[in-house]
């Protein structure tokens, strides 16, 4: 099995696993929310934002709208990569689509983060939506893993002009020599029967 054949066979994986990962991305967040209180992991939180009464369906469907703003940058980015994938499948490595994938994929990466700070304080308030004056809470969060994003966003981006120079370099050498003109041609072919002539001539005096 060649290289290439390798390549497309894991990228045909890879696209396979991010699709589902698409399509699974609303219902996990529609899930969380609607069996947030038997999460324990989040059930201290609950107890130090929510009112007494727990969550109303109102609050859950309202938190799910605001939680899909990162849920949609993140369909965004699988999405971009399914294309590239696909591409990847196809045989297709240095194309313009595929330089093109790379800054999409590059600013999804960005995106992440101003998402994340948006999603983190409306979430605190409508938690505390139902909580009598003075109980309502605005929480901003700035994690490593955001960070992590626009670091690995910015080099994605400066890799995707540096493959679109790339690119527009090789399309100039290969219009910088073009091909022969069928004067030209006609030429050399002349040339080559004149020298195949002379070469069977034979030589004064050879008998």
């Amino acid at each position: 099995m060649g290289n290439r054949q390798r390549i497309s066979r894991a990228s045909h994986r890879y696209r396979l696993v991010l699709t589902v990962m698409f399509w699974s991305t609303p219902a996990l967040h529609a899930a969380v929310w609607c069996f947030y209180d038997q999460l324990p992991q989040t059930s201290e939180f609950l107890q130090s934002l929510a009112s007494e009464g727990g969550l109303t369906p109102v609050m859950r469907a309202l938190a799910f709208v605001v939680s899909m703003i990162n849920g949609g940058v993140m369909m965004y980015g699988m999405w971009i990569l399914i294309r590239l994938f696909r591409l990847y499948e196809a045989g297709i490595f240095f194309a313009a689509e595929n330089v093109l994938c790379c800054k999409q994929l590059s600013n999804a990466l960005l995106w992440w983060v101003p998402a994340g700070i948006i999603v983190t304080p409306l979430t605190s308030l409508i938690l505390t939506m139902n909580n009598p004056p003075g109980g309502h809470a605005l929480q901003l969060s700035l994690q490593s893993a955001d960070i992590t994003a626009l670091v690995v966003g910015g080099i994605l981006r400066v890799v995707a002009g540096v493959m679109e120079d790339g690119r527009r370099l090789s399309g100039r050498s290969r219009t910088a020599l073009p091909e022969p003109t069928q004067v030209q041609r006609a030429r050399v072919d002349d040339e080559v029967i004149e020298a195949a002539a002379h070469e069977r001539r034979p030589e004064p005096g050879v008998v």
